[in-house]
């Protein structure tokens, strides 16, 4: 499974970003056990910190990201993001690590998704 997620960052070595002062963001591509920086999104520069209408546009910028890793986020941005389907996760550390972490959850969850979907024989 491909899938996309966004990561608040100003050196690309760690998360460091809080979401709503995050202007560029580095989107990792992930497929199967691998992944790659796909690209750096500019989203919004000088509009963060807790202004709804730059957390909407924020979020509608990172609609094509499964999840996104930041320093700190907000419950307000936290709930938009949820009700966009993209899972948001605070991260203290390394960007390989919180990557490594993320990739195996969602592994999991979405091999369990796939054996309940299979109908059994009978």
């Amino acid at each position: 499974m491909c899938y996309r997620i966004a990561v608040g960052t100003n050196d690309g070595n760690f998360v460091t970003e809080h979401f709503g002062r995050c202007a560029v963001w580095t989107i990792i591509e992930v497929a199967g056990d691998s992944w790659r920086v796909a690209q750096k999104r500019e989203l919004f520069p000088g509009m963060g910190g807790h202004d709804d209408e730059a957390i909407r546009k924020t979020v509608a910028g990172l609609e094509d990201c499964r999840a996104v890793l930041v320093r700190k986020i907000g419950p307000g941005a936290e709930r938009r993001l949820t009700a966009s389907g993209i899972a948001a996760f605070e991260v203290n550390g390394p960007i390989s690590d919180a990557i490594e972490k993320l990739t195996q959850y969602y592994k999991r969850i979405d091999n369990g998704k796939s054996r309940r979907q299979t109908p059994s024989g009978g």
